[in-house]
């Protein structure tokens, strides 16, 4: 982080400098070696990060997935309730005998 600011401080200077001096040749020269000075130091934090993702794309790492075709078929589903046999025969008890006066009490209710 330190050779970063460093970095961009001396950048700035430089360009103070380029822009007071009127020599072309040594502004050009002061450059050339910039660059190179900081391509040198983007080779070596390009190398620092790339010497943990080696491992990641290591092959041997990967996972082999398998693939089905898709195909159209009757889905089966079941459903378990719990309860006892006494509640169900009450409740076709009700809905036999209770569902028909039920639908009937519209045509009660004209008659009074």
């Amino acid at each position: 982080m330190k050779t970063i600011k460093l970095s961009i401080a001396g950048i700035i200077v430089l360009f103070l400098m380029i822009s007071c001096s009127s020599n072309k040749q040594a502004q050009l020269d002061k450059l050339k070696q910039q660059q190179t000075e900081i391509a040198d130091k983007i080779k070596l934090l390009e190398a620092a990060i790339g010497s943990g993702t080696k491992d990641s794309m290591n092959p041997q790492k990967f996972k082999l997935v398998g693939l089905k075709d898709v195909s159209s078929n009757t889905f089966d589903h079941f459903i378990r309730v719990q309860g006892s046999l006494m509640e169900t025969r009450m409740l076709l008890f009700l809905q036999r005998h209770l569902v028909p006066y039920l639908q009937n009490l519209p045509m009660l209710a004209k008659r009074l």
